[in-house]
């Protein structure tokens, strides 16, 4: 085929695409407020998009304004298009499917691509970038070509005037003037209800990189200005946390959080918000580009899990392309390309899209900017599309490395509850047995409700009880013996083994 960016683009607002019929009146769109009717056709939703009315009027301009993040959103579809023409499946078109076939998305897409197929010449014109609006059933694109395209593909993203992209070693050089990365205008934002940031230095040579964990969290948010006439009723929001790096993509998201109103400080749980690291807590920074896409929703008649489902497949299928393509100077691209698909299957899913930001970004630029253990900073990120507007605070912070050994404590002579207590408190485990007759094992042990018939070891890890007293008189048992000794060092979560004798007698 020719190259994708090549051709000329149907103007926005013109052809025979824009207006297909069926649309929501506002009397209905305040029904669908209070009462939830059920998820429509899909047909009926696109004729919205498209046609810029009714419920998703906003998500058609939205879609329209940022064209040129929607081209991998143009691949998927086309990808599921042609399997549902029954075209041999390219190398690309076998990775996209496969994304969404293992989250459980093949029936969803399978209709999207018929609703896909149908669209006029000048619709695809204003909804997808050039080349890639032009692509048929017929025309099998590969990885091939998708990798010889991505050098336009994220040129053009990052022209987007929805795009920062900062000269973070020009900055840090005094060659370049801090106040030159600025944010867009708030009216751009607010019309495409998206922004991306890229900060990228070269990162130094892995062995000269630290492997101290950072955290990136989102902590809590701010609704300036709830959606719609604040006393129609509440918002419920809710996040999609989503992040690729080192080859791994994971996505999250938040609870709903119910009764938002103007004006409300709302925290986040504490095992929400993670942009990095990806397992929920601290983790290395890796090598190469890390991107990450935080995107905020009202819930209205879809299905949290679908929607996280949903976001999930979409990072998947990203994540092939660039694995595929070996370069990840991409990411701006792919994960813009993300939140452009998010939008489009979210709007299907029937909840309502308020605002979405991607950030791209190096290990260096956040060790530049935090450099010592212990060190945190907070930034916040406005959420808006002229309707909706909401503040995001997140929190980065530098950690320690834990600990690679434990000094062991000194528990000889200690009573027995006592010397558990500190073998627990240093993050190890306490394995206690007993010297004497079986019949004093009951009293021994009976702190963790072993009695005579359990064997004469019993194990006692961090957090399970501190050998205090069940109740009653007990008899005195102390250490006699341990293994290791006061004073070495141990792998953290080690057991340290303790012989105990009754001493009152």
């Amino acid at each position: 085929m020719s190259h994708p960016w090549n051709g000329d683009v149907t103007p926005w607002g013109q052809g025979t695409g824009r207006c297909l019929g069926v649309h929501d009146s506002d009397d209905e769109r305040q029904t669908t407020m209070t009462t939830r009717p059920v998820t429509r056709a899909r047909s009926a939703i696109l004729d919205e998009i498209v046609g810029e009315r009714g419920k998703h009027a906003t998500l058609g301009r939205k879609l329209r304004a940022g064209k040129d993040a929607n081209w991998l959103l143009a691949l998927i579809l086309h990808a599921f298009a042609r399997k549902e023409a029954g075209e041999a499946p390219t190398d690309l078109d076998a990775a996209l499917i496969g994304a969404f076939e293992k989250a459980g998305f093949a029936g969803e897409m399978g209709e999207q691509a018929r609703l896909y197929a149908g669209m006029s010449a000048a619709t695809r014109g204003e909804l997808f970038p050039a080349g890639y609006a032009q692509l048929t059933p017929a025309t099998a694109y590969t990885f091939g070509d998708l990798e010889r395209d991505l050098p336009a593909v994220q040129a053009a993203v990052l022209a987007m005037p929805t795009s920062t992209d900062v000269d973070v070693a020009g900055i840090h050089a005094g060659t370049v003037s801090r106040a030159s990365a600025r944010r867009p205008r708030r009216s751009v934002v607010a019309t495409s209800g998206t922004e991306h940031l890229r900060a990228v230095e070269a990162d130094l040579a892995p062995a000269d990189a630290t492997t101290d964990p950072f955290s990136i969290r989102a902590t809590g948010f701010h609704c300036t200005d709830e959606t719609g006439i604040d006393w129609l009723g509440s918002d419920e929001p809710y996040w999609i946390f989503g992040s690729m790096g080192g080859g791994i993509s994971v996505t999250t998201k938040s609870q709903v959080f119910e009764d938002v109103d103007s004006g409300d400080d709302v925290s986040f749980g504490p095992g929400e918000g993670w942009i990095w690291g990806q397992s929920g807590g601290p983790a290395p920074l890796p090598d190469g580009e890390i991107g990450a896409l935080v995107s905020l929703w009202e819930h209205d008649d879809g299905d949290p899990t679908q929607v996280q489902n949903a976001t999930a497949a979409a990072f998947a299928a990203a994540a092939a392309v660039l694995a595929a393509s070996g370069v990840a100077a991409w990411v701006s691209a792919v994960v813009t390309g993300v939140g452009a698909v998010v939008k489009w299957l979210l709007g299907f899913l029937d909840d309502d899209h308020i605002a979405d930001q991607t950030f791209v970004f190096s290990r260096q630029t956040i060790i530049d900017q935090i450099g010592k253990q212990g060190q945190s900073f907070t930034l916040t990120r406005q959420f808006t599309d002229g309707d909706g507007d909401y503040t995001l605070t997140l929190q980065v912070s530098h950690l320690a490395p834990p600990p690679t050994t434990v000094t062991v404590p000194n528990v000889i002579g200690a009573e027995r509850a006592f010397a558990v207590s500190e073998i627990q408190a240093a993050g190890l485990v306490a394995q206690v047995s007993v010297q004497g007759p079986v019949a004093e094992l009951t009293d021994a042990l009976q702190p963790v409700g072993l009695g005579a018939s359990d064997a004469f070891l019993a194990t006692e890890g961090p957090g399970i009880g501190n050998g205090g007293g069940g109740g009653g008189d007990h008899p005195f048992f102390e250490v006699v013996a341990q293994s290791p000794g006061g004073g070495a060092s141990v792998a953290p979560g080690a057991t340290v083994h303790i012989t105990v004798r009754r001493g009152d007698l």
